[in-house]
């Protein structure tokens, strides 16, 4: 119930924010951060309206569970973005934090997601000492990492 009510909530806001997305239908980039962008979505960029939300109150909290169970942090936060499409490509991420950009973008619903939200949160503080899934963070097969009591281990990034 309570996911439907944020699900209900967001919609709203998102029309709301659509009232200007006509002009401006994307964030601005270079060229080469778009290049990347589409590369880590595996589709095409333009095809893709992504809306900039504002992040929840709670995301501070689950960004300071992340920041202590890794031990490290990073300052300001990244752009934060929903795409109205679930998942986000073929393999099924609903999460994607975008290296080039310092954007994160989530699939419709997975902004309401703490493991998913968090997962990201996790990527975006390893940048750009680890890309990637390093098991001493999110765990293997061979145990536990740092972060998994919070973040699933093999989730989609």
């Amino acid at each position: 119930m309570r996911r439907a009510v944020a699900v209900a909530i967001l919609m709203t806001a998102m029309l709301m924010i659509c009232v200007g997305c006509a002009r401006n239908p994307r964030p601005s980039m270079t060229p080469a951060q778009q290049v990347a962008l589409e590369r880590q979505l595996g589709r095409i960029y333009d095809t893709i309206p992504i809306v900039l939300f504002r992040p929840p109150i709670i995301y501070r909290q689950w960004l300071r569970v992340v920041e202590e169970c890794s031990g490290r942090s990073r300052r300001g936060w990244p752009g934060l973005y929903i795409a109205p499409i679930n998942p986000l490509d073929r393999e099924g991420h609903t999460g994607i934090y975008v290296y080039a950009t310092d954007y994160i973008i989530f699939a419709l619903g997975a902004e309401a997601d703490q493991t998913v939200v968090m997962h990201e949160f996790l990527h975006r503080i390893l940048y750009p000492e680890y890309t990637g899934h390093p098991a001493e963070y999110f765990g293997s097969e061979d145990g536990p990492g740092r972060c998994t009591e919070y973040v699933t281990i093999g989730a989609p990034a």
